[in-house]
């Protein structure tokens, strides 16, 4: 089974969580492709003005070290699309509101402009798998059975705190091959948590598998139709076109996905398939995030400590 992993989004946390993922995902010999943005924003406090730069070649320099041959393309790039339509759409706004002389509030946002800002960075993270995924496509004419989207920043506490359980993994790769196996010509996305709410399907964004015809048609365009949809909705209190999500859906590329590309989601008729407590994938959905800032040579219990309100979980149970 030849497996790719994306690693996208801000570079947070890679000295500490890209060692175990390579720990964790070894027995499945995967080959990495990683595009990071050139800033980050190490602790999360809300919309991402604050974003600090980075030195890409520090980056990459990272990842070779702890990838090794294993790691087959890398980019550490700009954030140009999705800053570009945060300046672009901060002046439509502002001279709309200014036109009709009223003040949007969608969704009881007291800022538009905010809201949407706020839409963009969750949307950022999925325009950056669909530039690893054009990197990936360009670069070489491997095909792969499986794709496996990660960030850089994932604690996964029954596998870091239970290195039983990374055996289990290995057991299951068998059993995920053969599933994946079932279905190489159809988008296929599998996911943990995913379900059915107000009419939209939502998954959590951290980590997913897909085969390579799922993650082309998951992530192709996807910065375009966020904007477009959030667009919309921000505008529906003007225009009375309102969509189908009632906030900021971090997870809206799966309900569009669902929802425009396929007219029945979740019915015998759709092509899109999933499957909720996979027997390779439930094991990756006891997870914290790592945001705070830390040292590059702390140990794990120093990074706990540094970090309780995000990590305390790790420890437990």
């Amino acid at each position: 089974m030849n497996v790719g992993i994306y690693i996208v989004g801000q570079p947070r946390m890679v000295d500490f969580c890209v060692p175990l993922y390579k720990e964790i995902f070894e027995h499945l010999e995967p080959d990495y492709y990683v595009y990071h943005w050139n800033e980050v924003q190490e602790k999360y406090i809300g919309i991402q003005d604050d974003t600090i730069p980075v030195n890409p070649d520090e980056i990459i320099t990272k990842y070779k070290k702890i990838l090794n041959k294993n790691l087959k393309e890398i980019r550490v790039h700009p954030n140009t699309v999705i800053n570009n339509y945060k300046e672009a759409t901060t002046k439509l706004i502002s001279c709309l509101e200014n036109n009709i002389n009223k003040k949007l509030k969608p969704h009881n946002s007291s800022n538009a402009i905010n809201y949407f800002k706020h839409a963009l960075d969750y949307i950022s993270q999925h325009h950056c798998t669909n530039l690893c995924n054009n990197l990936r496509r360009e670069t070489t004419n491997k095909k792969y059975d499986c794709i496996i989207r990660i960030r850089s920043d994932l604690v996964f506490r029954q596998l870091y705190k239970n290195k039983n359980n990374i055996n289990l993994l290995t057991e299951r790769k068998e059993k995920l091959y053969n599933y994946l196996n079932n279905f190489l010509n159809i988008p296929l996305i599998i996911c943990d948590g995913l379900m059915f709410k107000e009419n939209a399907m939502k998954a959590n964004d951290a980590f997913y598998i897909a085969n390579e015809n799922g993650i082309n048609v998951l992530t192709n365009n996807i910065c375009s139709t966020w904007v477009i949809n959030i667009l919309q909705d921000i505008l529906g209190e003007f225009t009375l076109y309102k969509t189908n999500h009632p906030q900021i859906p971090m997870d809206q590329h799966y309900g569009l996905f669902a929802n425009l590309l396929y007219k029945q989601p979740g019915t015998e008729n759709t092509e899109l398939h999933y499957m909720n407590d996979n027997i390779y994938t439930r094991l990756f959905g006891n997870r914290t995030i790592c945001r705070n800032t830390v040292a590059v040579n702390d140990p794990y219990d120093e990074i706990y400590q540094k970090n309780k309100i995000f990590l305390n979980q790790v420890q437990s149970k």
